[in-house]
């Protein structure tokens, strides 16, 4: 099975990811180690690993570890599963915790578990071929599964007051794992709420603030879009566009909020938000998912009916003073009686 499988999904649908795999050239003004995939047929090495299997298949394939630094390293090297990154895109598991997904089909020999790479030399780095077996499992559920392949750099050393301290420095390669069988595409919005807060002026815009969660139902990865918009019943209208999240897994619940400022409070506003997701099929076809919900809210200009209830209350004053004096005027005088 290629590794360029599902190469037009990732190149569509992840391209703003974290970046786990430096670059070999880049890496030496940053790190002292790298790591790539080993190139296949040509020097150039593919940024990532993609794999298209079935269940129960088992693929061999290698990374090539770099040292960059005048000193030899000792590097860990292990697979992770990842975890979705509120801030976008996906991080991975800290090495004290143990991965359950694509992490843990990624099998070393115990030899290759570690490796110790010379430093590096007049022509260049010193890199170290290091082959591995993604083994699938028999019940693994279709769609994508994603991790990454890390090599770690882990210093022990104390602080200024003599405490133990552990540094672990770690970079990898990314991990995406396309299980055939049915696929499943839907986004949830759920738990919106809308407040707002101002608007204490009849000319005062109210703030509104909107929080919600989006939730990636399918069992494929999708780069998601968010809109959050307002109205009022006097064609009033403001909306706010949420920075595009490059990647969402299957299962993950997104809490996400925005703020619109400059909404002019009219007694009630229409709240909708708006998520669509897009993905890119290994058959080179795009794909579009969506949801919206929404919710009223109201936005009194408070002020404003403060000032209405002080009118009325001066024009039913005015009314009473009017009627006394017309009643007053039709009262007889003692002057009058016979």
């Amino acid at each position: 099975m290629s590794r360029t499988f599902a190469v037009s999904l990732v190149a569509s649908v992840v391209a703003a990811l974290l970046a786990v795999a430096p670059a070999a050239g880049a890496a030496t003004s940053r790190l002292t180690f790298g790591i790539l995939p080993t190139p296949l047929g040509s020097a150039i090495a593919a940024p990532d690993f993609t794999f298209g299997v079935t269940e129960g298949a088992s693929v061999a394939d290698s990374v090539e570890i770099f040292n960059y630094s005048a000193s030899p390293l000792t590097l860990g090297v292990y697979a992770a599963d990842a975890v979705q990154a509120s801030s976008g895109g996906f991080g991975l598991l800290l090495p004290t915790q143990k991965s359950v997904g694509v992490g843990a089909w990624v099998h070393f020999d115990r030899s290759h578990e570690s490796v110790t790479l010379a430093p590096a030399g007049a022509d260049g780095p010193s890199h170290s071929v290091l082959p591995f077996v993604l083994r699938v499992p028999d019940n693994a559920s279709p769609g994508d599964h994603v991790g990454a392949i890390l090599a770690s750099l882990r210093v022990v050393g104390t602080d200024k007051s003599g405490k133990r301290i552990v540094l672990d420095q770690r970079v990898g390669v990314r991990l995406y794992v396309m299980v055939a069988g049915a696929t499943r595409t839907g986004l949830r919005i759920m738990n919106l709420h809308a407040s707002v807060s101002g608007g204490l002026e009849p000319w005062q815009h109210d703030v509104l603030h909107v929080s919600y969660q989006v939730e990636n139902i399918g069992n494929v990865n999708v780069s998601l879009g968010q809109r959050v918009s307002a109205s009022g019943p006097i064609a009033d209208h403001a909306s706010a566009t949420l920075k595009v999240n490059p990647i969402v897994l299957p299962g993950t619940v997104l809490s996400e909020s925005a703020t619109i400022p400059g909404l002019w409070p009219q007694f009630v506003t229409h709240v909708v938000v708006r998520a669509s997701g897009s993905l890119v099929t290994v058959q080179g076809l795009r794909q579009s998912v969506s949801a919206s919900a929404s919710a009223w809210v109201l936005t009194v200009p408070w002020l404003g009916v403060l000032l209405v209830l002080i009118l009325i209350a001066l024009a039913w004053w005015e009314l009473r003073r009017r009627r006394a004096r017309a009643l007053a005027a039709t009262e007889p005088t003692d002057g009058s009686a016979a």
